[in-house]
């Protein structure tokens, strides 16, 4: 992960089991299956876009079967809304 104020730099290893409860460990040497920036973390954790997405426009990268778990993980059942008119 790429954090330009440090918080969350380096690889971590995220592991979710079939009750959906995730565990996040740092993952040493290996090589990353996806690499993406604090920001579009931010975004998937938001839920309003998916890691497929953010793939196609440059700021995730990965494999495909990769990007389809983190969709699976992150997508919402239902797109977040603000119902808030400014």
């Amino acid at each position: 992960m790429h954090d330009p104020l440090g918080f969350a730099d380096g690889s971590w290893a995220v592991r979710i089991d079939e009750s959906g409860e995730a565990m996040v460990a740092p993952a040493g040497d290996d090589a990353p299956d996806v690499e993406l920036s604090v920001g579009a973390l931010s975004s998937l954790l938001l839920g309003g876009v998916r890691a497929t997405e953010l793939a196609a426009a440059g700021t995730v990268l990965g494999d495909a079967e990769a990007l389809a778990a983190l969709d699976g993980a992150f997508t919402p059942e239902a797109t977040p809304l603000l119902d808030i008119w400014y």
